[in-house]
């Protein structure tokens, strides 16, 4: 397919097309424009980009303890969790394993996230969690204790408060 016909595919001008092919600044190409690429030459957005860098040694990629990379999360204009990023790869870019210390423990000042572009599964390492899912007027609760484990669909608004005044740890793997 040449530029022009793409161009018309996509509703485009033809220049917005030869500035993507050139990696021009002024035409920049955006998630959306890709998608549509994508849509318009029958393929999906994988097969139009690079292939990840493998970072793996004989099929194995470490992390150390001196490598962790912890994020403190705000929610509500105060500290919610502590996010600690376990080990990652580009090989698997969708896979995003953490730790996350819930900080906050009262279900009254429980901050929704809206929902991850992910499937999610938590499992309760330390302490026990309130869990609220749905509609964030009328939720859906569970108490879980230190052993439980849950799995989240993707785009579910849901939140954790720790319960017995103290933080709770969980196993969160998102994929």
């Amino acid at each position: 397919m040449d530029q022009a016909a793409l161009a018309t595919k996509l509703d485009v001008p033809v220049s917005v097309v030869r500035g993507w092919e050139s990696g021009s600044p002024e035409e920049p190409l955006d998630l959306t424009g890709l998608a549509g690429v994508a849509a318009a030459l029958s393929t999906s957005i994988a097969d139009l980009v690079p292939a990840p860098e493998d970072d793996l040694t004989d099929g194995v990629r470490l992390q150390l303890p001196e490598e962790d990379s912890s994020v403190v999360g705000r929610r509500g204009g105060m500290d919610y969790y502590v996010y600690r990023s376990l080990v990652r790869s580009p090989s698997v870019p969708m896979l995003v394993p953490l730790v996350v210390d819930v900080l906050v423990d009262d279900p009254e000042r429980a901050e929704f996230n809206g929902g991850h572009a992910a499937h999610e599964f938590i499992y309760v390492m330390e302490g026990s969690v309130h869990m609220q899912w749905g509609d964030e007027t009328a939720p859906k609760t569970a108490d879980l204790p230190t052993g439980a484990s849950i799995y989240i669909s993707p785009h579910v608004s849901h939140t954790f408060t720790a319960l017995g005044g103290r933080n709770a740890r969980l196993l969160s793997v998102n994929f």
